[in-house]
């Protein structure tokens, strides 16, 4: 299997999808994209936030999501490739970013399993959020899927 760091338009992209998710089930305890668990999502890349950078994250926000997702994406890539950590740049770039998964739900359904997959290496497919990120994207693809038509016209049984 081979792997690579996806750019950062796609991880920016996931980072803010997620924040959208975390916040509306953070404030207001809502679903988001069919993901019912935000509240464990934000937990959880809030936890990965403070383990990578040594402090406590107050706030998580786009900015923080897309450095953790940067950081599990490039260290899988690091133990593909070289087996050690490597290090890259976890600033989001600059630039107005469109939530994709309200404009191309089907883009965002396969940015999210592209980044999944290109993360599925050494030790970070044993990692809680990883886990939850599996659980989250397979959430968004029921969700999508039962938006279809032709699903909702299918016959249950």
């Amino acid at each position: 299997m081979s792997s690579f760091v996806i750019n950062d338009r796609s991880t920016a992209a996931l980072a803010v999808m997620l924040d959208r998710v975390t916040g509306a089930a953070r404030w207001s305890g809502s679903v988001r994209y069919g993901i019912y668990y935000g509240r464990d999502l934000y937990d959880l890349l809030s936890k990965e936030w403070s383990t990578i950078f040594g402090c406590k994250c107050v706030e998580l926000d786009s900015q923080k999501i897309y450095a953790v997702l940067r950081h599990m994406n490039v260290k899988a890539f690091g133990e593909r490739y070289y087996d050690k950590d490597i290090t890259a740049p976890e600033e989001m770039p600059v630039g107005e970013w469109v939530n994709t998964a309200d404009h191309n739900p089907w883009q965002m359904l396969k940015t999210f399993e592209c980044y999944l997959y290109q993360c599925c290496e050494g030790s970070i497919t044993k990692s809680e959020l990883y886990q939850e990120l599996v659980h989250a994207k397979n959430d968004y693809m029921k969700y999508l899927i039962s938006k279809l038509p032709d699903y909702a016209d299918a016959v249950w049984g």
